[in-house]
């Protein structure tokens, strides 16, 4: 199987959200958000199970149809989107009648905020739309500290920042996107050097292209050694290629000449990412060091979904 190294990353124009668009032999009669216990709702906690329920009428038979739901940030951004032709399944008729399909997504790994949803019924080459629901619906992800700018939640180990106030993160973020012309900003902290960024997979391989889902350790070497770190925090922020903050990760410095962040499954989709490296001053509330570009990666899958981030879901219907 070839693997796919890019995908699609934005919506295609959403000031046509909310719109419906179809021949409508096949009609999308409502949606419902069910949470982890199955009950109606219009947010979760990120990080929790999420089912989204499509009702329909088929009005005359069709054949070979497909199913899709995307979901996107509110300016546009693509977050996930799979559909029943991307995965292998064949829906060869419906019949008169009504039925629903849904995407059963087990864990929501995206960060606080509001969301748009697509969803749409289409032939089976995605030529012809019986029923597209363009950005139609909206839905909110909650958590339990602010937003910090972030799209993504993914699980991290060593680096979770437990202790370290939102508020800092959101303003590492900022002093980030601030600074002018992405210039990299260093001052003097010791005799410390640029620190370098290795990642590796679950072999201990070093390398610069991963699979989606597998696991990644991200080492930070600092030459020489940290002699005195108190006030000093790690600030890791990984960007897509086209700028989009995907995520931050912070830690606690401690003397030393590693840091270690592990990602037990790095659900990034296929695409270019960075990763820039900060040392923030918790006390004057500043990068004393910053590197846009500290290391560059690539992801890769047999996925062909859509979107940043693969959420690991099921698919189930009830056809007429």
């Amino acid at each position: 199987m070839d693997l796919v190294k890019d995908t699609k990353k934005w919506a295609e124009d959403i000031s046509c959200w909310g719109r419906q668009l179809g021949t409508k032999e096949v009609v999308i009669k409502k949606i419902e958000f069910l949470n982890g216990l199955g009950a109606s709702c219009s947010h979760i906690k990120s990080g929790e199970r999420l089912t989204i329920k499509v009702y329909f009428t088929a009005r005359n038979r069709v054949k070979d149809v497909h199913f899709g739901i995307a979901i996107f940030r509110e300016d546009g951004v693509y977050c996930y989107g799979p559909n029943t032709a991307f995965e292998g399944y064949e829906i060869p008729e419906l019949k008169n009648g009504d039925g629903y399909f849904l995407l059963d997504c087990h864990k929501l790994w995206l960060a606080p905020g509001v969301y748009r949803i697509s969803v749409a019924i289409w032939d089976k080459r995605e030529i012809l739309a019986f029923h597209y629901h363009e950005g139609y619906y909206k839905f909110a992800v909650i958590g339990d500290t602010p937003t910090t700018g972030e799209l993504l939640s993914i699980p991290v180990e060593g680096g979770s920042g437990n202790g370290i106030s939102p508020q800092i993160k959101k303003e590492c973020f900022e002093q980030a996107s601030a600074t002018e012309d992405q210039q990299d900003i260093r001052t003097e902290i010791g005799d410390i050097n640029k620190p370098s960024i290795e990642l590796l997979n679950s072999s201990k391989d070093k390398k610069d292209v991963f699979m989606t889902g597998e696991p990644v350790v991200c080492f930070i070497n600092f030459i020489p050694p940290l002699k005195d770190p108190r006030d000093l925090l790690l600030w890791l922020g990984i960007y897509r290629e086209d700028g989009i903050y995907c995520q931050g990760i912070m830690h606690a410095l401690n003397k030393g000449t590693r840091c270690e962040i592990m990602f037990p499954e790095l659900l990034l989709l296929p695409g270019g990412y960075r990763m820039a490296l900060g040392i923030w001053d918790s006390q004057a509330r500043k990068f004393l060091m910053l590197y846009h570009a500290a290391r560059s990666f690539r992801m890769v899958s047999s996925y062909q979904d859509h979107g940043t981030i693969y959420l690991k879901h099921s698919w189930d219907w009830r056809l007429p």
